[in-house]
Protein backbone atom coordinates (compact mmCIF):
# COMPACT_ATOMS: atom_id res chain seq x y z
CA UNK A 1 0.00 0.00 0.00
CA UNK A 2 1.04 3.83 -0.57
CA UNK A 3 -0.20 7.13 -0.91
CA UNK A 4 2.03 9.42 -3.10
CA UNK A 5 1.63 13.46 -3.30
CA UNK A 6 3.21 15.18 -6.26
CA UNK A 7 3.08 18.83 -5.36
CA UNK A 8 3.11 21.85 -8.65
CA UNK A 9 3.44 19.13 -11.30
CA UNK A 10 3.89 21.18 -14.74
CA UNK A 11 4.26 17.84 -17.01
CA UNK A 12 2.67 14.51 -17.58
CA UNK A 13 5.20 12.09 -14.51
CA UNK A 14 5.17 8.83 -15.81
CA UNK A 15 4.61 6.75 -12.89
CA UNK A 16 5.82 3.41 -14.17
CA UNK A 17 9.00 4.42 -15.62
CA UNK A 18 9.57 5.79 -12.11
CA UNK A 19 8.85 2.57 -10.07
CA UNK A 20 5.08 3.16 -9.04
CA UNK A 21 2.29 0.87 -10.07
CA UNK A 22 -0.60 2.79 -11.54
CA UNK A 23 -3.22 3.26 -9.20
CA UNK A 24 -6.45 1.56 -10.00
CA UNK A 25 -10.10 3.75 -9.93
CA UNK A 26 -11.54 1.66 -7.17
CA UNK A 27 -8.09 -0.37 -5.53
CA UNK A 28 -9.39 -3.30 -3.46
CA UNK A 29 -7.60 -5.85 -0.80
CA UNK A 30 -3.83 -5.63 -0.46
CA UNK A 31 -2.70 -3.19 -3.44
CA UNK A 32 -4.61 -0.46 -2.43
CA UNK A 33 -2.82 3.09 -3.33
CA UNK A 34 -3.32 6.49 -4.55
CA UNK A 35 -1.27 9.29 -5.92
CA UNK A 36 -2.60 12.88 -5.28
CA UNK A 37 -0.81 16.14 -7.15
CA UNK A 38 -0.96 19.34 -7.76
CA UNK A 39 -1.21 21.31 -11.16
CA UNK A 40 -2.24 24.48 -12.30
CA UNK A 41 -2.70 23.34 -15.43
CA UNK A 42 -5.81 21.01 -16.90
CA UNK A 43 -3.99 19.37 -19.40
CA UNK A 44 -1.40 17.77 -16.82
CA UNK A 45 -4.89 16.13 -15.33
CA UNK A 46 -5.61 15.22 -18.80
CA UNK A 47 -2.21 13.35 -20.00
CA UNK A 48 -2.20 11.68 -16.13
CA UNK A 49 -5.86 10.45 -16.39
CA UNK A 50 -6.44 11.88 -13.55
CA UNK A 51 -9.80 9.89 -11.72
CA UNK A 52 -11.04 12.72 -10.18
CA UNK A 53 -10.45 16.27 -10.21
CA UNK A 54 -10.98 19.13 -7.11
CA UNK A 55 -10.56 22.57 -8.43
CA UNK A 56 -9.41 25.04 -6.23
CA UNK A 57 -10.90 28.46 -6.63
CA UNK A 58 -9.83 31.83 -5.57
CA UNK A 59 -10.66 32.97 -2.46
CA UNK A 60 -14.38 34.53 -1.85
CA UNK A 61 -15.23 37.96 -1.50
CA UNK A 62 -15.48 38.09 2.05
CA UNK A 63 -12.14 36.65 2.60
CA UNK A 64 -10.13 38.39 0.24
CA UNK A 65 -11.31 41.77 1.36
CA UNK A 66 -10.23 40.80 5.08
CA UNK A 67 -7.06 39.15 3.58
CA UNK A 68 -6.55 42.79 1.84
CA UNK A 69 -7.55 45.13 4.88
CA UNK A 70 -4.99 43.02 6.97
CA UNK A 71 -2.24 43.50 4.55
CA UNK A 72 -2.93 47.37 3.69
CA UNK A 73 -3.45 47.40 7.79
CA UNK A 74 -6.35 50.07 9.30
CA UNK A 75 -3.33 52.96 9.83
CA UNK A 76 -3.46 53.24 6.33
CA UNK A 77 -7.18 52.57 5.31
CA UNK A 78 -7.88 55.57 7.88
CA UNK A 79 -5.30 57.93 6.81
CA UNK A 80 -7.56 59.90 4.51
CA UNK A 81 -11.46 59.80 3.56
CA UNK A 82 -11.15 58.54 0.39
CA UNK A 83 -8.64 55.85 0.97
CA UNK A 84 -11.19 53.27 1.45
CA UNK A 85 -12.90 53.16 -1.30
CA UNK A 86 -9.61 53.55 -3.47
CA UNK A 87 -8.51 50.49 -1.79
CA UNK A 88 -11.68 48.66 -2.60
CA UNK A 89 -10.75 49.62 -6.34
CA UNK A 90 -7.55 47.94 -6.18
CA UNK A 91 -8.99 44.68 -4.11
CA UNK A 92 -11.03 44.37 -7.40
CA UNK A 93 -8.22 44.35 -9.51
CA UNK A 94 -6.46 41.08 -7.45
CA UNK A 95 -9.62 39.26 -8.53
CA UNK A 96 -9.60 36.97 -4.93
CA UNK A 97 -5.70 35.64 -5.91
CA UNK A 98 -4.02 34.94 -2.67
CA UNK A 99 -1.29 36.02 -3.86
CA UNK A 100 -2.20 39.30 -5.76
CA UNK A 101 -4.18 40.04 -2.41
CA UNK A 102 -0.61 39.91 -0.21
CA UNK A 103 1.73 41.29 -2.49
CA UNK A 104 -0.40 44.40 -3.57
CA UNK A 105 -1.72 44.60 -0.34
CA UNK A 106 1.72 44.74 0.96
CA UNK A 107 2.83 47.32 -1.35
CA UNK A 108 0.13 49.76 -0.59
CA UNK A 109 0.85 49.33 3.13
CA UNK A 110 2.63 52.69 3.12
CA UNK A 111 0.62 54.54 0.60
CA UNK A 112 -1.46 57.08 2.43
CA UNK A 113 -2.70 59.72 -0.27
CA UNK A 114 -5.22 59.46 -2.98
CA UNK A 115 -3.27 60.22 -5.51
CA UNK A 116 -0.73 57.19 -4.72
CA UNK A 117 -3.82 54.60 -4.32
CA UNK A 118 -5.10 56.63 -7.83
CA UNK A 119 -1.73 55.86 -9.75
CA UNK A 120 -2.03 52.05 -8.27
CA UNK A 121 -5.61 51.50 -9.71
CA UNK A 122 -4.01 52.96 -13.55
CA UNK A 123 -1.09 50.94 -13.26
CA UNK A 124 -2.83 47.68 -12.43
CA UNK A 125 -5.64 48.39 -15.11
CA UNK A 126 -3.04 48.51 -17.72
CA UNK A 127 -1.92 45.10 -17.00
CA UNK A 128 -5.12 43.85 -18.10
CA UNK A 129 -5.72 41.33 -15.80
CA UNK A 130 -8.35 38.52 -17.23
CA UNK A 131 -11.61 37.54 -15.22
CA UNK A 132 -9.86 34.08 -15.13
CA UNK A 133 -6.10 33.50 -15.18
CA UNK A 134 -5.23 31.00 -18.38
CA UNK A 135 -1.40 31.67 -17.46
CA UNK A 136 0.66 32.34 -14.32
CA UNK A 137 2.65 35.21 -16.98
CA UNK A 138 -0.82 37.20 -16.81
CA UNK A 139 -0.70 38.04 -12.98
CA UNK A 140 3.24 39.15 -13.45
CA UNK A 141 2.05 42.81 -14.51
CA UNK A 142 0.30 42.96 -11.22
CA UNK A 143 3.05 41.81 -9.07
CA UNK A 144 4.83 44.26 -10.35
CA UNK A 145 3.82 46.92 -8.59
CA UNK A 146 5.18 45.46 -5.39
CA UNK A 147 8.72 45.71 -7.43
CA UNK A 148 8.10 49.32 -8.64
CA UNK A 149 7.23 50.38 -5.01
CA UNK A 150 10.59 48.97 -3.30
CA UNK A 151 12.43 51.65 -1.86
CA UNK A 152 15.50 52.19 -4.01
CA UNK A 153 17.08 51.06 -7.13
CA UNK A 154 19.68 48.66 -5.14
CA UNK A 155 17.10 47.13 -3.68
CA UNK A 156 15.34 45.98 -6.54
CA UNK A 157 18.73 45.00 -7.89
CA UNK A 158 19.08 42.82 -4.96
CA UNK A 159 16.04 41.16 -5.82
CA UNK A 160 16.79 40.46 -9.28
CA UNK A 161 19.49 38.66 -9.02
CA UNK A 162 17.34 36.44 -6.87
CA UNK A 163 16.84 34.81 -10.11
CA UNK A 164 20.01 33.32 -10.07
CA UNK A 165 18.77 30.95 -8.19
CA UNK A 166 16.50 27.50 -8.83
CA UNK A 167 12.49 27.63 -8.18
CA UNK A 168 12.14 26.95 -4.57
CA UNK A 169 15.41 27.07 -3.58
CA UNK A 170 16.14 27.86 0.15
CA UNK A 171 18.28 30.88 0.53
CA UNK A 172 20.36 31.02 3.17
CA UNK A 173 20.97 34.60 4.35
CA UNK A 174 24.05 35.11 4.55
CA UNK A 175 25.20 33.36 1.36
CA UNK A 176 22.39 36.10 -0.45
CA UNK A 177 24.18 38.92 1.53
CA UNK A 178 27.75 37.76 -0.11
CA UNK A 179 26.29 37.45 -3.53
CA UNK A 180 24.92 40.36 -3.17
CA UNK A 181 28.38 42.01 -1.85
CA UNK A 182 30.34 40.20 -4.96
CA UNK A 183 28.09 41.76 -7.22
CA UNK A 184 28.86 45.45 -5.95
CA UNK A 185 25.36 45.79 -4.76
CA UNK A 186 26.50 46.10 -1.00
CA UNK A 187 29.92 48.11 -1.50
CA UNK A 188 32.24 46.75 1.43
CA UNK A 189 34.55 49.22 0.91
CA UNK A 190 31.96 51.67 2.14
CA UNK A 191 32.16 50.74 5.51
CA UNK A 192 34.86 50.47 8.07
CA UNK A 193 33.57 47.05 9.87
CA UNK A 194 32.71 44.21 7.64
CA UNK A 195 30.08 43.57 10.05
CA UNK A 196 28.12 46.52 9.05
CA UNK A 197 27.82 45.53 5.50
CA UNK A 198 26.50 42.11 6.77
CA UNK A 199 24.03 44.24 8.69
CA UNK A 200 22.84 46.22 5.69
CA UNK A 201 22.08 42.85 3.88
CA UNK A 202 19.89 41.88 6.70
CA UNK A 203 18.02 45.12 6.28
CA UNK A 204 17.31 44.42 2.33
CA UNK A 205 16.36 41.10 3.52
CA UNK A 206 14.29 42.60 5.89
CA UNK A 207 12.78 45.03 3.36
CA UNK A 208 12.01 42.59 0.64
CA UNK A 209 9.82 40.17 3.68
CA UNK A 210 7.59 43.37 4.58
CA UNK A 211 7.22 43.67 0.42
CA UNK A 212 6.09 39.76 0.47
CA UNK A 213 8.75 39.45 -2.18
CA UNK A 214 10.58 37.17 0.33
CA UNK A 215 9.21 34.47 2.82
CA UNK A 216 10.47 32.78 5.73
CA UNK A 217 12.26 29.83 5.01
CA UNK A 218 12.33 26.27 6.73
CA UNK A 219 14.99 27.51 9.38
CA UNK A 220 13.26 31.16 9.77
CA UNK A 221 16.40 32.77 11.26
CA UNK A 222 18.87 31.87 8.81
CA UNK A 223 17.13 31.01 5.58
CA UNK A 224 14.34 32.98 3.20
CA UNK A 225 12.44 31.70 0.25
CA UNK A 226 10.34 33.02 -2.83
CA UNK A 227 7.14 31.49 -4.28
CA UNK A 228 7.67 31.06 -7.81
CA UNK A 229 5.75 33.57 -9.32
CA UNK A 230 7.85 35.85 -7.79
CA UNK A 231 10.74 34.12 -8.64
CA UNK A 232 9.38 34.69 -12.41
CA UNK A 233 9.31 38.46 -11.63
CA UNK A 234 12.41 38.81 -10.57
Amino acid sequence: RYFLVLDDVWDKVDLQAVGVPIPSRRPTGQYKHKVVFTTRTEQVCGSMVAHEKMKINCLEPEDAWKLFREMVGQDTLKSHPKIQRLARQVFEECRGLPLALTVIGKAMSTRKTPNEWQDAIALLRRSKLPEILEKDEDMLPRLKLSYDYLPDDDIRKCFSLCALWPKEHHFGKIGFIECWMGHGLIDVGGFNDINVAYDRGHVIIGKLKSACLLEPGFHEDHEVEMHDLVHDLA
